[in-house]
C-alpha cells in the first residue's frame, strides 16, 4: 500500500510520461514572409532558476502537457536578462539572434521586431 501511495504522489509509475515541471510556452507574435507564417514563442523552463528562450517555428506548433512542441524549431535562443529588454530577433543562416536595449523591463514586447533573412 505504501508503494502504491508513493507512486501516486510522485507519478513515477505512470509509464514514464511524467515531465516533472512543465515548460510555460506563450506565443509572442506571428510574421508572414512569402508563403510562410512564422510563429515566435517565449518558453520558460525551470522551477526556481528559470531560463527563458525565444523559439521560432515555420508552422504553427502544438504543445503537449509538458510544453514540448510537435515539430522542430527553425531557431532558438536563450534570453540574457543581463542584456536588457529584447527588441529585435533575427533569423539568419539557421541561427536566431536576439538584440537588446539596455535597462528597463526585461519582458518580451508583443511588437518585438522579427526579421527573417533569406537563405544564402
Amino acid at each position: 500500500m505504501f508503494v502504491a501511495l508513493l507512486c501516486g504522489l510522485l507519478a513515477a509509475c505512470d509509464g514514464g510520461n511524467d515531465c516533472g515541471v512543465a515548460d510555460v510556452v506563450q506565443e509572442v507574435r506571428q510574421v508572414e514572409v512569402g508563403a510562410v507564417r512564422y510563429h515566435l514563442y517565449l518558453r520558460t523552463s525551470g522551477v526556481s532558476d528559470k531560463t527563458r528562450f525565444l523559439v521560432l517555428y515555420d508552422r504553427q506548433p502544438a504543445f503537449d502537457r509538458c510544453g514540448v512542441a510537435n515539430r522542430e524549431p527553425v531557431g532558438e535562443a536563450v534570453l540574457d536578462d543581463g542584456q536588457g529588454r529584447p527588441v529585435r530577433v533575427v533569423l539568419a543562416a539557421g541561427q536566431l539572434d536576439v538584440q537588446y536595449a539596455g535597462g528597463g523591463d526585461r519582458g518580451v514586447p508583443p511588437d518585438i521586431a522579427l526579421e527573417i533573412s533569406a537563405a544564402p
